[in-house]
């Protein structure tokens, strides 16, 4: 359920690696910024696992999104 939010997310922001200089978010990977989310970046890019398991903890777990109810309705606020 919640592995499935996360793939269509993962596939909404990409996979590539960009770095396109209009966006504030500078160097991203699957939708993780190297700007806001440093500490994802220390080692390079994010792996896809790693991307995996950065949304469930920072968009679902950490702000209980994961909780909200009807599941179309958890999808929308997590996206």
């Amino acid at each position: 359920m919640l592995d499935t939010l996360i793939m269509e997310i993962i596939s909404r922001e990409g996979r590539k690696d960009t770095n396109n200089p209009n966006d504030s978010g500078g160097r991203t990977k699957f939708g993780i910024s190297q700007v806001y989310n440093p500490i994802e970046w220390v080692n390079g890019p994010p792996t896809f696992e790693r991307a995996k398991q950065f949304y469930l903890e920072v968009f679902l777990i950490k702000p209980k999104i994961y909780l909200v109810q009807p599941d179309f309705l958890r999808d929308q606020v997590a996206d």
